[in-house]
């Protein structure tokens, strides 16, 4: 008699509820057993319309835009439970674990809050818990540990922070599909054992439109990304992505302050808090971004020669019409002042020139 072993890929009928077999481990769920779900859940969001009770995410944005101010100001508002800019927040206690830059700059940060927003902060008192020490997310023992204390914990976490990617994952190469999925796999880990959000800080790649640093899986794995944008007058923040919360149609745009801070001895020295800005637009652009595209491809064309491979690749302006002289000129010398390409003399230019 022939046998033909069973393919995991095969169809299973799944048989009713009450003829299902008692297999170990498994949970499985009727459609009404979930739609009933949804009348008993807490849907509440940890920020109404950003961030939901459990998830993963990250900030992605260029090195220096205002990652680690950003993130530490949204703790402070989950662990105060004062709205977020005008979005409802579910107060909560908050895990950051600070792996990048000294121990001083976390301080000041934190002394910022205090002195320019002290009514957030005596809020947040007892409910900011800040860690210093190395985190590796390549291997399991860190995952576990975490899982264990936050268990044992009477302070359950609403939120866990690793600032940043990079240095909480040092035994796993970025690029590495394999190793990447295996530190998503203990995020998410964190995520449903601890019943709360994680989120990570992260780095743009070299290609900004192409977004996070690393493999696509890594998008893919999150549940809200939120990207900084850098503006004339400091930044903006946009969830680029949700997978079941509607994205905003327009970014919140915030500002930088310089505030003076003094110590217990009398020493003076300067921090920073961001408020929100007014609108103004991002410095990385679209049409920016596709010139730069174009000079990588095309080494070594003069202006009017990059314009007409522009247009030959029916690149569209959001009026619908071709690329003009004067906005070549102007994403040009953006791109030279980031310094993203570089330019020689005889007028021709080149991407990279570091």
């Amino acid at each position: 008699m022939n046998y033909i072993k069973p393919c995991e890929e095969d169809d299973i009928e799944i048989p009713p509820d009450d003829k299902l077999p008692k297999v170990v481990y498994r949970n499985w769920l009727s459609d009404r057993h979930l739609i009933s779900y949804l009348d008993k859940a807490d849907h509440e969001c940890l920020i109404d319309g950003w961030l939901e009770q459990e998830g993963l995410g990250w900030v992605v944005a260029k090195s220096n835009v205002g990652k680690t101010n950003f993130i530490i100001d949204m703790a402070y508002h989950i662990a105060s439970g004062l709205p977020w800019y005008g979005n409802k927040v579910k107060q909560g206690h908050v895990y950051y674990f600070a792996l990048e830059g000294g121990k001083k700059g976390i301080a000041k940060r934190v002394m910022s809050i205090a002195t320019a927003k002290p009514q957030m902060f005596d809020k947040a008192i007892g409910r900011i818990h800040i860690d210093r020490d190395d985190f590796d997310l390549s291997g399991d023992n860190d995952t576990d540990r975490i899982i264990k204390e936050m268990k044992a914990n009477p302070n359950k976490p609403s939120m866990i922070i690793y600032d940043t990617l990079s240095e909480a994952n040092q035994g796993a190469r970025e690029n590495n599909i394999d190793d990447m999925k295996a530190v998503f796999r203990r995020l998410r880990r964190i995520v449903k054992e601890c019943n709360c959000f994680v989120m990570v800080l992260h780095h743009f790649g070299k290609n900004i439109e192409a977004g996070g640093r690393g493999g696509s899986n890594q998008f893919a794995s999150l549940d809200t990304e939120i990207t900084l944008e850098e503006t004339d007058d400091g930044f903006s923040a946009r969830d680029t992505k949700q997978r079941d919360l509607p994205k905003h149609p327009k970014p919140l745009y915030f500002q930088g302050k310089e505030i003076e801070l003094q110590n217990e001895g009398g020493k003076k020295f300067s921090g920073i808090i961001i408020e929100e800005g007014e609108a103004s637009s991002p410095r990385h652009k679209t049409a920016q971004n596709f010139v730069y595209e174009v000079i990588k491809a095309f080494n070594d064309k003069k202006p009017y020669e990059l314009l007409k491979i522009i247009n030959e690749k029916e690149y569209k302006t959001k009026n619908d019409k071709p690329m003009d002289q004067p906005s070549l000129s102007r994403y040009l010398n953006l791109l030279l002042k980031d310094k993203r390409i570089g330019v020689t003399e005889k007028g021709t230019y080149y991407p990279d020139p570091t």
